[in-house]
């Protein structure tokens, strides 16, 4: 995957490119930030080890949104107060749905979903983003149009999500998009002449090299099976063969077939 960064009069574009597939970040004139995914084949994306601080900042995402990490501590307020008003936020988002919280995250799939904030939830885009192991994978889905409802831009080769900055139907947990945003910014592309080499990324290569080695080895140990076995039969009907036509010298007048 490769991450280009073009610099806008509203702010710095992110591009995740992936086999023929775009996905940008970018703030638009109303100050509101969009996910717009572009590309011919299917509307997924992988994000993994391969560009850690790409990793890490959706991990953080879904890590703030699955223990609802919204408010940070300032250091002038009562530590008492502030974790009794944090655990109360947190308590109305689980049993009261407060702010569609059990719509935006649900535990049992480790998925989180957003609604684009362009129209009415019934006729939006959406994206999901679930959790795997060492991967995050996005897929962007559009919803066929409803007459009562302002239908979303999509096209065959493009999807756009909204999240508004105000009167977000999950606010406050568009502030954890802002965020990441904000910290995908500063990640530069693995393959600039300037990137230092983290250690997970270093181990995710490795993985992969040996990971191909293993199905590379396993090719070639189906195909060294199949040609033992043609080989043991083409063996078994020489052999047979030699031994009858002995048998037919020594004893020509016995049928051996």
């Amino acid at each position: 995957m490769k991450l280009i960064k073009q610099k806008s009069e509203f702010g710095t574009i992110i591009y995740l490119k992936e086999r023929g597939r775009y996905l940008g970040f970018s703030y638009a004139g109303n100050l509101d930030l969009y996910l717009t995914i572009n590309g011919k084949v299917d509307k997924q994306i992988t994000i993994t080890k391969e560009n850690y601080n790409l990793y890490k900042a959706f991990e953080t995402l879904y890590s703030d949104i699955e223990n609802i990490n919204i408010f940070d501590y300032v250091e002038s307020e009562d530590i008492y107060e502030y974790n009794k008003m944090v655990e109360e936020f947190r308590e109305r988002c689980r049993k009261n749905n407060q702010y569609n919280y059990n719509e935006l995250f649900d535990k049992k799939r480790r998925t989180i979903t957003w609604y684009s904030d362009e129209t009415a939830k019934e006729a939006a885009n959406y994206v999901t983003i679930k959790k795997q192991k060492d991967a995050f994978v996005l897929r962007f889905y559009t919803q066929s149009p409803k007459t009562d409802y302002n239908p979303d831009f999509n096209s065959k080769n493009h999807i756009s999500i909204r999240i508004r900055n105000a009167r977000s139907r999950y606010a406050p947990f568009n502030i954890l998009f802002m965020k990441m945003y904000n910290n995908m910014v500063e990640i530069d592309d693995v393959n600039d002449n300037n990137h230092q080499i983290h250690m997970e990324e270093y181990l995710y290569r490795q993985k992969q090299l040996i990971k191909k080695e293993v199905l590379n080895n396993q090719h070639f140990l189906t195909i060294y099976i199949s040609l033992n076995s043609m080989l043991s039969k083409s063996l078994y009907h020489i052999t047979n063969y030699i031994c009858i036509s002995i048998k037919v010298i020594f004893n020509p007048k016995i049928n051996y077939t």
